[in-house]
C-alpha cells in the first residue's frame, strides 16, 4: 500500500482512506471497460499521458453518445455494434440504406399502422429469434405459434381434447380394440353354441330310448354302396341338414340344381349381383323368405361369351334387364354404401370416384399409408413392342419388379394383371428363369 501518511492523525488517515477508495473505484471501472487494457495501460505510460488519453476518450464518448441517440432512430443496436467493431461495414450499411430506403419507409409506415397486439406479437418474434431468422422463417414461426395457441384455446374450451396430447386417447383406442376382439370371440362362441343347441333341440327317441333324429341322414352320408345323389339327400333330409348346417355358400346354378323348390332359407344374399344374369338368380329367390341383393352398377355386366341365352321378344321391361342387380333395383328398396375402405391410399380409387361415383365415396385411408412417402401408383414406361399377342420387354420388366418385391416383402402376395393369356405365360416364364438363375 503506497502513500501511507507519515503522521497518524485522524484527518490525514481519512484523506488517505478516501483517496484509496476513489483509486479502487477507478481501477474497477477501468477493468469493466472491455479491451481497454490492450490499448491504454496505466503501467505502460506516464501519469500525464494516461490522463490525456482518458480526456480524449471522454470527449470521443460524449460525441458517440450524442450521435447514438440519432443512430438509434434508424439503426438497431446490433448494427451499431457491428460498425463499431468493423469500420468496413459502415460503407456497406450506407449502400444498403440507399438501396432499400423506400422499402424501409414502407416498413416504418406498416409498423405505425399496427395495433398494440400486433406490435407486441412482432416484438416477441424478434426477441425470440434475435434477428437471426429470415422473413419466411418468421412467418413459419408465427404460423406454428398461432397453431399452438389455437390448440391451447380449443383444449381450454373443450378439456376432453387434451386426451390427444396426454396419451389417454391412445389408451382408450387400445382398450376399444381389446374389447372389440373380446366381443368378437364371445359372439363367435355364442353363434356356435346356438348352432349346437339348434342341432340338439327336439331330438326324437324310440321306445328303446334310441335316438331316431339324424339316424337316416347319418346312414345315407356314411354308406359305401347305393349312394344317393346330393340333390336327393338334400330333398329328403333338408330339415335335418339345415339344423346341422344353417349357413350355405353356393352359386345360383348350384342352388337351382340341388335344393327343392320351397322356402328353405330365411335369408338369401346375392353378392356381385351386377355380374349375374337375372334368370339365374330368380330360382334362388323362390327358395328364400327374404333376399338381399348386393352389387355395383359401375362394374362389368355379366358376359355371355361362349354361352347361349334364351331370348324372346316381349314387351316386359323386366325381361330386358341385363343383370340381377338391375332387376332388383326396379322392385326393391335401394341403399347406397358410400364408405370405401378397401383402398388404403385415396389415389387408388380417386379416378373411379371422380368419373363414376360423382365424388360421393367417403374414403377411409390408412393413417400409416397416408404418412408414408411411398407412392400408391407408379407408371413405368418400357420401350417394348407388341408382337404375336405379347410384349417381351414388358414381361422382362415385370419379372424384375416381381423379384425385387419378393425380396423386399417376402411375406406378402403379389398380383399381376396381363392383357391376355399369352402375356401371362410369358411373364411366368420370365419369373421362373430369373428365379432359376438366383
Amino acid at each position: 500500500i503506497k502513500n501511507i501518511p507519515e503522521s497518524y492523525s485522524k484527518e490525514a488517515f481519512d484523506v488517505w482512506f478516501d483517496n484509496l477508495v476513489v483509486a479502487t473505484r477507478c481501477n474497477n471501472l477501468f477493468d469493466e471497460i472491455r479491451n481497454l487494457k490492450n490499448f491504454l495501460s496505466p503501467h505502460r505510460v506516464s501519469h500525464w499521458q494516461f490522463t490525456d488519453a482518458l480526456d480524449g476518450l471522454i470527449v470521443l464518448m460524449e460525441g458517440f453518445l450524442s450521435n447514438q441517440t440519432k443512430w438509434s432512430e434508424h439503426l438497431s443496436s446490433r448494427h451499431v455494434a457491428e460498425v463499431a467493431t468493423d469500420f468496413s461495414k459502415g460503407p456497406m450499411l450506407s449502400q444498403y440504406l440507399q438501396k432499400h430506403f423506400d422499402t424501409m419507409c414502407e416498413f416504418d409506415d406498416l409498423m405505425e399502422s399496427l395495433g398494440a397486439a400486433e406490435t407486441d406479437i412482432f416484438q416477441k418474434l424478434i426477441d425470440s429469434t434475435g434477428y437471426q431468422c429470415s422473413g419466411d422463417e418468421l412467418c413459419e414461426l408465427f404460423k406454428n405459434s398461432l397453431g399452438l395457441a389455437w390448440i391451447d384455446h380449443l383444449e381450454s374450451k373443450w378439456p376432453e381434447l387434451r386426451m390427444v396430447s396426454s396419451g389417454k386417447l391412445e389408451q382408450l383406442e387400445r382398450d376399444l380394440q381389446e374389447n372389440i376382439a373380446i366381443k368378437s370371440r364371445i359372439s363367435e362362441e355364442m353363434v356356435l353354441l346356438r348352432a349346437r343347441e339348434r342341432a340338439t333341440d327336439n331330438l326324437e327317441y324310440n321306445r328303446l330310448n334310441n335316438q331316431t333324429t339324424y339316424r337316416d341322414l347319418l346312414h345315407e352320408v356314411t354308406k359305401k354302396k347305393k349312394i344317393w345323389p346330393l340333390r336327393k339327400v338334400i330333398g329328403a333330409f333338408h330339415e335335418e341338414l339345415f339344423n346341422v348346417m344353417p349357413l350355405w355358400l353356393a352359386s345360383p346354378e348350384s342352388v337351382s340344381a340341388l335344393f327343392p323348390m320351397i322356402e328353405l332359407f330365411d335369408l338369401v344374399v346375392f353378392d356381385e349381383a351386377s355380374q349375374c344374369f337375372a334368370e339365374r338368380g330368380i330360382p334362388a329367390m323362390v327358395r328364400a323368405k327374404q333376399i338381399v341383393v348386393a352389387g355395383d352398377q359401375q362394374q362389368l355386366k355379366p358376359g355371355d361369351f361362349f354361352q347361349t341365352r334364351w331370348d324372346e321378344e316381349t314387351e316386359s321391361a323386366d325381361v330386358e334387364v341385363e343383370s340381377l342387380l338391375d332387376l332388383a333395383s326396379r322392385h326393391l328398396l335401394t341403399l347406397t354404401l358410400q364408405g370405401h375402405y378397401r383402398s388404403q391410399s385415396p389415389e387408388l380409387v380417386e379416378f373411379s370416384n371422380r368419373n363414376f361415383y360423382n365424388n360421393k365415396l367417403e374414403l377411409l385411408p390408412h393413417r400409416d399409408t397416408m404418412n408414408s412417402k411411398e407412392r400408391a401408383i407408379e407408371f413405368i414406361k418400357v420401350d417394348g413392342l407388341w408382337e404375336n399377342q405379347r410384349n417381351d420387354v414388358e414381361a422382362l420388366r415385370i419379372s424384375e419388379i416381381i423379384f425385387a418385391l419378393s425380396q423386399k416383402h417376402p411375406s406378402k402376395e403379389i398380383g399381376v394383371i396381363t392383357f391376355n393369356q399369352s402375356q401371362q405365360m410369358l411373364v411366368m416364364d420370365k419369373v421362373e428363369e430369373k428365379c432359376a438363375r438366383r
